[in-house]
């Protein structure tokens, strides 16, 4: 896009989510993917990406979005180069994986997870609010 063809546009109002913090939710996803990561040498890294079924759908524009929660959690690459979980018990997908009673990473899929409301802060000050999982 070229500064002559830059055109307003509407900006939706923020959706507030703070009523489905401490919902139960099953977990219908858990895959590794890759992520950009600044702590790379080759700026990528690989997250365990875990996702609930659908907890509510809001409409924008006239288009239907489904909401769920998801949290992305960090993989660790040994010493041979090798993408594993971490053995930590201070690791926060150990502290999941506990927390819903499972031994691997595979067997969260449909387990009930409870939401947490979460926030990020931009550089430019505005709270951005998503919904994860209470680890």
């Amino acid at each position: 896009m070229s500064l002559k063809e830059m055109k307003e546009v509407k900006v939706t109002e923020p959706v507030d989510l703070s009523e489905f913090e401490g919902k139960e939710v099953t977990i219908e996803l858990a895959e590794p993917i890759w992520v950009d990561s600044k702590f790379h040498e080759s700026n990528k890294a690989r997250c365990l990406k875990v996702e609930s079924e659908v907890v509510t759908t809001i409409k924008i524009d006239d288009k239907e979005v489904d909401i769920r929660a998801s949290e992305l959690l960090n993989l660790k690459q040994d010493s041979s180069g090798d993408w594993g979980y971490s053995s930590s018990p201070q690791s926060n997908l150990q502290k999941f994986m506990k927390r819903h009673g499972v031994s691997h990473p595979s067997k969260l899929v449909g387990k009930k997870a409870k939401i947490k409301l979460r926030t990020k802060t931009t550089d430019e000050g505005q709270d951005l609010h998503f919904l994860g999982f209470i680890y």
